[in-house]
Parts: structure tokens; sequence; C-alpha cells
């Protein structure tokens, strides 16, 4: 059975197909034979019809979502405009993940992913990732980490606030701390290691480098 509230809350639903809990004004409007899927906002998940076991919950989310599944979903805007088919993705935060249409990412934080385009990525924090798109397995934990570059790389991890800010294709960096790496940019930059306060933060190339301390490097 399916629970259906609001102006042409499941109105293509078939029959009693679905399991699903509908409510607010076009919320799954679009759904056909889609199942367990939780919609709770106005035009939330308004274009979803086989998308299955979707969580989303605010007003017009996920409204370009038709056949993506398992996604959870929470904040104003956000995932507005997500894949079609995007899956296992978890996004919480005010226009976070807007234009994502990777997989099993992790975003959380007003406008962090939200041109992501890739996969398995872990984005915690306000601008965290903002115009990353294909890169991959990246962590980018606090404000602004990863925020500037266009990040097509994969395997960085970037802790603190503007660490790795500018990094885009460079891959397999870690930068921990403060501004640490923030000037690193291209593919050049590969497997540097830069830990504390502002280290290696003119650095915008280099390979193998270790830095450890304020300032260093």
């Amino acid at each position: 059975f399916n629970i259906m509230i609001g102006c042409n809350a499941g109105v293509a639903l078939c029959g009693g197909y679905g399991h699903s809990i509908l409510m607010g004004c076009h919320a799954g409007k679009s759904i056909t034979t889609g199942a367990y899927n939780f919609l709770f906002g106005k035009r939330t998940g308004c274009s979803i019809d086989t998308g299955n076991a979707n969580i989303l919950i605010g007003n017009s989310l996920a409204t370009s979502l038709t056949t993506g599944c398992k996604n959870v979903i929470l904040g104003n805007s956000a995932g507005s405009s997500i894949g079609s088919s995007a899956c296992c993705n978890f996004i919480v935060g005010n226009e976070a993940g807007y234009n994502l249409t990777g997989n099993s990412n992790i975003v959380m934080g007003g406008q962090a992913g939200c041109d992501l385009t890739g996969n398995d990525n872990i984005l915690l924090g306000e601008f965290a990732g903002t115009e990353m798109t294909s890169g991959s397995c990246n962590i980018a934990l606090g404000k602004c980490a990863m925020k500037s570059g266009i990040v097509t790389g994969a395997l960085n991890i970037s802790i603190g606030f503007k660490a790795g800010l500018t990094l885009s294709s460079g891959t397999q960096n870690v930068l921990i701390g403060c501004a640490a790496g923030q000037s690193l940019t291209s593919s050049s930059a590969l497997a540097n290691v830069f830990i504390g306060r502002g280290a290696g933060s003119s650095a915008e190339t280099g390979c193998f480098s270790v830095a450890i301390g304020c300032g260093t490097l």
C-alpha cells in the first residue's frame, strides 16, 4: 500500500504498487512502479518513475531524479538537479550536491559537491569540493577544502580549512591542516604529504614531497 498526502502526490502510481509514503504537493507525482520511497516536501522527487528506496526530505529536492535509487537527501534545494539515474548518495545541506550525477558519494554542507560527477567521494563542510567534477575516491573535510579547483583527480585527502583549495587533477595527495597544500593544482601534484598549518601552501606542483610543520615548504 501507499500513503499519499497533497495535491497530485503519487498521482501516477500503478494501483496499489509501491509501499511508498509521499507527502507534499506534487511529491512523487510521476512514480509508476517505483517502490519504497519516502518523499516529503513540495515537488520533491516529482520526476521519479521507477526509482526505488529514496528518502528525500525538503522542498524541491531531486526534481530531476527518475530511475535513481537508494539516495538520502535532506536540505533546501539539496540535489535539486541531481542526475536522473544517480544512486546510493547521501546528501545533506543547503544546495549540497545541487547538480550531482555520480554514485555512492557522501556530501554534507552548504553547496558542497555541487557539480560532482565522480563516485565514492566524501565531502564534509560548507563549500567542500564545490567545483569537484569527475574526481573519485577523494576525502575533503573542512570548510572550503578542495573548494576552488575543478577536481578530476582521485585518491586525495584534504582535511582543514582551505586544505587543497585549488587542487584539480592532482592525485594521491594527503593535505592536513589549515591551508595545507592550498596552491596544488595539476596532475604534476602527485603523492605529496603536507601536514601542518600552511604546510606546502605555496607549492603548485611536485611529486613525493613531505612537509610537516607550520609553514614548511
